[in-house]
């Protein structure tokens, strides 16, 4: 488990924060530091986001876990100890540095988010890169030409309503850079005003405002990675609860696992895995990295069309465990990152 140091920043400027008490990310004000994660869960954040525009989506998802590896020391598999930036980060040039830290600053922001964001009872939080979630169709109004990198959108219970959906936008820099780039990171988040239409097509009936926004950078301090968060000023009031037409869901769950299951029914080496006793379609994307996805979640897309988003809520309603979190990780919407030390 690495040892990630973290804190909250409060700005000086801009009025109340999103962040308050009762927001879905009223935990990130109050967590203790460090934040221990595992190194599978890094890598499994990391693997639940990309583009992956159709036919690229193993070698993008390659890019982004071996960006990741390549950021980091220790390696999977080294044990304890605090993330510090790999040799290969530290002897790079400024270009190369800025591009690889940044996958850092992705895999622990979206880790942070997963891990402490409040969905809601009964509800999960299904992250699209905002690239992607509009590449599917999702529609947004922006205040200017920012763009921030996530969307995070709470679905439930049982997949019947869109809760809310929160922005992130992310930053890694590869030394000391302070609190200064947390400012235009939040700019990037505010930008998004609005959102009319889900990834997948689905009109809503009224814009929707997200219900925070964040950024979050990741930085050197005394020679380790640390972690930084923060929000800016409220954007809207509280979201409210829609309830879109059960054909309305299938579409947003299939562009949302459909990347996924691209990457496994085109693998040359498909392996099943069990993990919690529960059967996953797996395959290795990097050396000793293996990505996998809930088998019925899989089998949902040959199965009858009219029962796929019944199949993916019967699938993921149980929580899946973690029992060996330093070597497998499950998010809760059934998707696996296994590391192999062999």
């Amino acid at each position: 488990m690495p040892n990630l140091a973290y804190g909250y920043v409060h700005l000086a400027a801009g009025p109340a924060a999103t962040c308050g008490a009762g927001s879905p990310a009223a935990a990130l004000t109050a967590l203790a530091s460090p934040i221990v994660p595992t190194w599978p869960q890094l890598f499994n954040a990391q693997a639940s986001i990309g583009v992956f525009p159709p036919g690229w989506a193993a070698m993008e998802m390659a890019w982004r876990l071996t960006s990741l590896r390549l950021s980091s020391t220790p390696p999977p598999g080294a044990g304890a100890g605090a993330m510090a930036p790999s040799p290969v980060v530290t002897a790079m040039d400024g270009t190369e540095k800025g591009q690889l830290s940044y996958h850092a600053g992705t895999a622990a922001g979206l880790m942070l988010a997963q891990a402490h964001l409040a969905a809601g009872a009964g509800a999960l939080y299904f992250p699209f890169l905002l690239t992607r979630a509009i590449m599917s169709g999702g529609a947004f109004t922006f205040a200017n030409a920012l763009r921030p990198d996530l969307v995070l959108y709470s679905i439930g219970p049982a997949l019947a309503a869109l809760n809310h959906f929160i922005v992130w936008e992310c930053k890694g820099h590869a030394l000391n850079m302070g609190h200064a780039p947390l400012g235009p990171a939040l700019n990037q988040s505010y930008s998004v005003t609005n959102m009319t239409v889900l990834p997948g097509g689905a009109a809503l009936p009224a814009p929707l405002a997200p219900a925070a926004y964040i950024a979050s950078q990741v930085d050197t301090f005394y020679g380790d990675y640390r972690l930084q968060t923060t929000d800016p000023a409220d954007g809207g009031g509280p979201p409210f609860p829609l309830e879109p037409e059960e054909k309305k869901f299938a579409p947003f769950l299939r562009a949302y696992y459909g990347p996924f299951h691209e990457i496994l029914s085109k693998a040359g080496l498909r392996i099943g895995r069990r993990y919690d006793g529960r059967p996953f379609v797996t395959t290795e994307i990097i050396p000793n990295v293996r990505f996998g996805l809930d088998l019925a979640i899989y089998d949902a897309f040959d199965d009858d069309p009219t029962a796929f988003a019944a199949r993916i809520v019967n699938a993921i309603s149980t929580p899946y465990r973690n029992t060996d979190p330093d070597e497998v990780w499950v998010n809760a919407t059934g998707l696996s990152v296994e590391l192999e030390t062999s």
